[in-house]
């Protein structure tokens, strides 16, 4: 997958829109079912997501994101490891 270049600067960006750029990143059969379902999720707990997350202007894959992260043993495995992917494997 290439790198996605976003531009960072502020825009009213509908619930959908987020949701196809992140559903269009990639052609798994269960990603726009995961990524509904984060979104449902998200809206709930009232930190709805508004915008595609981006590090340093680079659009963040949080299908792929979360996929490495379950690969791996989880957030805590992760975080106690310091284990690191290469930064191609999430956007």
């Amino acid at each position: 997958m290439t790198s996605e270049f976003v531009d960072v600067t502020p825009q009213k960006s509908s619930h959908n829109d987020v949701l196809n750029r992140l559903a269009d990143m990639g052609d798994e059969p269960d990603r726009r079912k995961m990524l509904e379902h984060l979104f449902a999720f998200m809206e709930e707990r009232g930190t709805p997501i508004v915008a595609v997350p981006t590090i340093s202007k680079i659009a963040v894959d949080l299908f792929r994101l979360y996929h490495i992260v379950k690969d791996y043993g989880g957030m805590v495995e992760v975080c106690v490891h310091q284990l690191t992917a290469k930064t191609s494997a999430i956007h």
